[in-house]
């Protein structure tokens, strides 16, 4: 009997619902036809595929020939060394080809639409595979085209899906093949008389530009039009099933390729408005149109703002209108699992809302506040009470996005909302609690600081609401985000009133309602901090309470808020008003480690945090709790992902997203991930982090096991959170013992592993914690903790991420003159941020490393640094300058006379700094360099930079806006830097005469004080009180100007800190020469003098001369 026959006959066990029958079917296909004999096992589910009789064993067969062609093996080879195949390239060549032979044959004979489309599965992961492994299919195309133009429209329905899953096909190398293109899909997608060619050959056409990552408008203009065609036939004919699918498309499109949508949105806006303003649609058809809409404000809010410029005020009619679908719900009174019991995400009245919100962040304030405020009043003027429900939580929606315009109207929209604590319908007084919430948090602390006197006793008035408990638990929760914010001065006056009612409601029977008055709680303890005393007393024997209770499952969320409670009050109030208390919590928690061993228990993660502000608290006295804390938590850092292997789509099923699960496709294996208990792995990191700091010496027994569990993390690629923290712990930890020889080992390891990310990266947070920390262990351990290797490498990796920065900082400049362009996108706004800060970081690594060692390290950066902060030095973007100017302020700093070779080279970009147009910071740290140099002990070397810098800095000091709040630091650093050029002498050197040196020095004095520059402000004064003791022609010449500066110090407080280094002693002289220099001018002089200041100004100085 040969292999097809065998095959055959254990098909019928592999198809089985016997578990056991099936796994030794499975094993003897696996052992006998596949992993030995591949070359006899693919050729025969290949035959069987195409020639079988019986469809459904021709369909399974697809499957299995997919499944085990790809599925992933481990071989070792004769020298141990260990490599990863699969069966398809086990087999040899022929054989391969033979295969491939048979699934397109199967391919143009299959006549059984559920076989083939299981049948073009196969082919595309085939297909996949081979282009990955850079092996040809020519003869896969030329079918495809054979099928696109077939007479029967399920052949070219599969020839579609095969190009939907593999749109590369369409590529020749690189280069999209554009007659290809058009002979695939003008055809189809024109085809009026069959629709499910049009709506496949829609969702390859949207895969092929999403593949290509198009941009190009014109080039696919006629494109674009023949895809938008195909959805207004699908909306006549009803079909709205189609339709979604379609909508759906545009969707992804839209997502990757936003721009492309230009030559059609006028006419799409159009189309989909109509789609959304019609209720008699399926609710899920009107979803979708209006997110595909969404999604291109998302992507493109600028581009939606010119081409289609009344959307906005057409669209959030239509959003209110479905904010106001909301429906009575008897469950949303009595149910006891609130987390659970939320609105579905796509009834109409939350799709409206999230839609809204959505709009207001993207689109702006401008554009949307005036369409929004022009209905809401009418909404709350409602009789109905789902109008008035959805006229505030409209508020709330858009509170983050309208913030500029809604700030200037804070008191009238306050005042427009407050009247609703009160309203007769418990929705709608829910409502309001959301809207002030959410008011809070968007407008802290202004709402906070000016309204709370009124605000605050409103939401008392719903937690003491006892028709609704929801209410009430509503109100308690908009406490929270109210109070987060509050200062402890407006907090303290309403604490009588709020413990009062919080007393009440945390002895509830609804366990949601007890769960936050415990949040509540802990907030006001934050805020209070000490003043939480005369209350601890009440609260803490209740927090015990349900801290001592019997386990139970519907309880132990409780339990954790309730611990959680307790440690912040533990931490907030006196130490010694907890410590009675502490034992007993201590005991809790102990007793907690040891039941809550199930990872869903919520309880862990609560028990985690609060051993750690425990740690905190009690310092030594918390490390006997250490045996019982720390091998829990270690285990949790080392938490692996959940996976499983698909192999149907009854699998698929059983792995939802909707708890965690997502799917991805590798090397034609279908998998399903959940990462989300991941986030407690990360927390366990943080966790870890700060019983090393907490703890110091401590900590030392678990340092090296720490280290490790950090060190394995950097390269942890199922969770980003999980990778950052690690990164990010590892200076804190390697502080309690980095003088143990495994610490070091692993140290050098993470080295490793960071020179392989780095240059790679595609997370710009991790890069930035990654540097950061390397940065930490410079300044806190040293030079030492690197070898000469490692610093060697170090730069390397640095400069290509540099270069990299530089790019891209480059290329968003150039994006900036897009057309579409959008300065308020917060996801390029972000991604910005992150370029800049990796600017300021790699600059401190520069800076490291010139800091510790010097001149020595000179030959290293010149050979592969330099270059690239030159290139940022001459840039005229204001990040990419000011780098530049940063690092050879270093390298003046910290390498004295051996930077000056570097002058001829830099000089001109780095005077060119000074005078920066709108770039304060450039000039900044250009003027601190010139501090630097006049200060060297190398200073004559660098006496022609200076010389040229010092009218540069005069035009600096005296720019129109050099007193603006923005400005003031650079302007300060630079009269700091002509004070250091003629305090240190080195003006001598540059100037032809002592009148010219004087000149400068009485412009000096005529714009001191430096008040704002920590830094600066000590020697500037002390070389003022310098040349006032020496009694400096200078000083005579400009003193009303002196005695004004002295005056200003003094009312500022710039010295009052005398513990503050560079400041000791300060205050005191200052007022000294202040009433010297003014006792010595005429009485009349003085009256003016004291006449010319401000009225507060007066006040302040008044006690300073009795």
């Amino acid at each position: 009997m040969d292999a097809v026959q065998q095959i055959t006959q254990l098909m019928p066990l592999l198809m089985s619902n016997n578990n056991e029958q099936r796994q030794a079917a499975e094993s003897d296909l696996q052992t006998n036809y596949i992993r030995n004999n591949p070359q006899i096992g693919l050729p025969a589910l290949a035959h069987i595929l195409r020639y079988n009789p019986d469809a459904p064993i021709r369909q399974f067969a697809a499957v299995l020939f997919r499944r085990l062609a790809l599925l992933p093996e481990v071989k070792e080879g004769p020298d141990g060394a260990k490599a990863h195949s699969t069966a398809l390239y086990a087999i040899d060549d022929p054989t391969r080809e033979h295969c491939k032979a048979e699934l397109l044959g199967a391919l143009a004979s299959e006549a059984v639409p559920g076989t083939r489309k299981k049948l073009c599965d196969t082919i595309a992961e085939i297909a996949k595979s081979l282009i990955a492994h850079q092996r040809p299919w020519d003869e896969l195309m030329p079918t495809i085209f054979t099928c696109i133009q077939s007479a029967d429209p399920s052949f070219r329905e599969s020839a579609f899906r095969i190009l939907t899953m593999i749109p590369s096909l369409l590529f020749s190398g690189d280069v999209i093949d554009m007659p290809a293109v058009s002979r695939v899909f003008d055809p189809s997608l024109s085809d009026a008389e069959i629709m499910s060619v049009r709506l496949v050959a829609l969702e390859a056409a949207s895969a092929f530009l999403i593949e290509a990552a198009i941009e190009s408008k014109a080039a696919f203009q006629t494109l674009m039009v023949q895809m938008l065609n195909v959805l207004p036939k699908l909306l006549q004919d009803g079909d709205e099933l189609d339709l979604r699918t379609a909508l759906e498309c545009f969707i992804e499109l839209a997502m990757s390729c936003p721009k492309l949508f230009r030559p059609i949105l006028a006419q799409l806006v159009e189309f989909v408005l109509v789609i959304v303003g019609n209720s008699e649609l399926d609710p899920a058809t009107r979803n979708t149109a209006l997110e595909l809409m969404l999604t291109l404000t998302d992507e493109a809010p600028q581009m939606v703002r010119k081409v289609a410029p009344t959307f906005v005020q057409r669209v959030v009619p239509l959003c209110l209108e479905m904010m106001a679908t909301v429906e009575e719900d008897e469950d949303w009174y009595t149910t006891d699992d609130i987390d659970n019991s939320a609105e579905d995400d796509d009834e109409p009245h939350v799709v409206g809302e999230q839609a809204l919100d959505r709009i207001a962040r993207k689109m702006g304030a401008q554009h949307v506040t005036p369409a929004v405020f022009a209905i809401i009043p009418q909404l709350l003027q409602s009789a109905d009470w789902p109008h008035r429900h959805a006229g505030l939580l409209a508020i709330a929606a858009v509170a983050e996005g309208c913030y500029k315009a809604m700030a200037k109207e804070l008191t009238n929209i306050v005042n427009l909302v407050l009247p609703f604590a009160m309203d007769p319908h418990p929705r709608v007084r829910y409502a309001f609690c959301n809207c002030i919430g959410q008011l809070a948090t968007d407008f802290a602390p202004a709402v906070q600081r000016k309204h709370h006197a009124r605000i605050i006793p409103a939401l008392i008035a719903c937690m003491r609401d006892t028709t609704c408990t929801r209410v009430q638990a509503h109100g308690a929760a908009a406490l929270v985000n109210y109070c987060e914010s509050l200062d402890r001065t407006h907090v303290m006056p309403h604490m009588p009133a709020l413990f009062e009612q919080l007393g009440v409601l945390i002895l509830s029977p609804k366990i949601y309602v007890q769960e936050q008055v415990i949040t509540t709680v802990a907030v006001l303890a934050t805020a209070a901090e000490a003043d939480f005393a005369p209350y601890y007393a009440n609260v803490m024997p209740l927090l015990m309470n349900i801290l001592t209770a019997p386990d139970a499952k519907e309880t132990r969320n409780l339990c954790g808020k309730a611990l959680e409670c307790a440690t912040l009050i533990a931490v907030s109030v006196p130490v010694e008003l907890f410590m009675p208390h502490s034992q007993d919590l201590m005991a809790v928690a102990e007793r907690i480690q040891y039941e809550a061993t199930d990872p869903e228990d919520p309880r862990g993660s609560f028990l985690m945090h609060a051993w750690a502000r425990l740690s905190k608290l009690l310092g030594a006295q918390f490390l006997p709790y250490m045996p019982v804390v720390m091998p829990p938590l270690l285990q949790r850092a080392a938490m692996q992902p959940e996976m499983a292997l698909l192999q149907s789509d009854e699998d698929a099923a059983q792995f939802p997203p909707a708890e965690g699960w997502t799917q991805a496709v590798i090397e034609g294996q279908h998998l399903a991930i959940r990462a989300t208990l991941l986030d407690d792995k990360a927390e366990a990191l943080e966790m870890l982090a700060l019983y090393a700091q907490s703890l110091g010496a401590g900590f030392r027994p678990y340092t090296a096991s720490v280290m490790q569990a950090m060190v394995s993390c950097i390269d942890f690629l199922f969770h980003d959170g999980a990778r950052r923290e690690s990164i990010a712990s590892i200076p804190q930890v390697m502080a309690t013992g980095a003088d143990i020889p495994e610490v070091r080992a692993l140290w050098s390891q993470a080295l490793v592993k960071l020179f392989k990310w780095l240059p790679e990266e595609y997370d710009l947070e991790f890069v930035h914690h990654a540097l950061v920390a390397i940065v930490d262990v410079f300044t806190s351990l040293g030079g030492a903790m690197f070898t000469q290797d490692e610093v060697h490498s170090l730069v390397l990796v640095t400069v290509k991420v540099l270069t990299d920065t530089i790019q891209q900082v480059q290329e968003r400049e150039r994006k900036h003159e897009d057309e579409d362009y959008d300065p308020e996108n917060e996801e390029v706004a972000e991604t910005e941020e992150w370029e800049n800060a990796l600017l300021v970081d790699i600059g401190g690594i520069l800076q490291c490393l010139l800091k510790a060692f010097g001149a020595d390290v000179l030959p290293l950066l010149e050979e592969h640094a330099f270059n690239s902060v030159l290139v940022c030095l001459r840039d005229g973007d204001r990040e990419l300058r000011h780098f530049g100017v940063a690092v050879f302020d270093d390298v003046i700093e910290f390498t004295g006379a051996a930077a000056a070779k570097y002058i001829p080279t830099i000089g001109e970009p780095f005077l060119g700094a000074l005078a920066a147009t709108n770039q304060y910071e450039v000039i900044q740290s250009a003027a601190y360099g010139i501090s630097v140099a006049a200060q060297s002990p190398a200073a004559a070397d660098f006496a022609q930079l200076i010389a040229a810098a010092l009218p540069l800095l005069v035009a600096a000091v005296t720019r129109p806006t050099a007193g603006d709040n923005d400005e003031i630091l650079a302007t300060e650093n630079a009269l700091a830097a002509i004070g250091h050029t003629l305090r240190t002498g080195v003006a001598d050197l540059l100037l032809g005469s002592p009148q010219q040196r004087d000149e400068y020095l009485g412009f000096w004095v005529q714009h001191m004080p430096l008040v704002w520059d920590d830094e600066e402000a000590g020697p500037a004064t002390r070389y003022l009180l310098g040349l006032i003791d020496q009694q400096h022609p200078v000083i005579a010449a400009n003193l009303r100007k002196t005695i004004e500066a002295l005056l200003e110090l003094m009312y500022q407080g710039t010295h009052a800190d005398a513990s503050a280094p560079g400041h000791e002693g300060l205050q005191d002289a200052v007022v000294v020469r202040a009433r010297q220099l003014f006792a010595a001018i005429p009485p009349a002089a003085q009256a003016e003098l004291w006449a010319g200041l401000e009225q507060d100004k007066r006040v302040e100085l008044k006690k300073y001369f009795p």
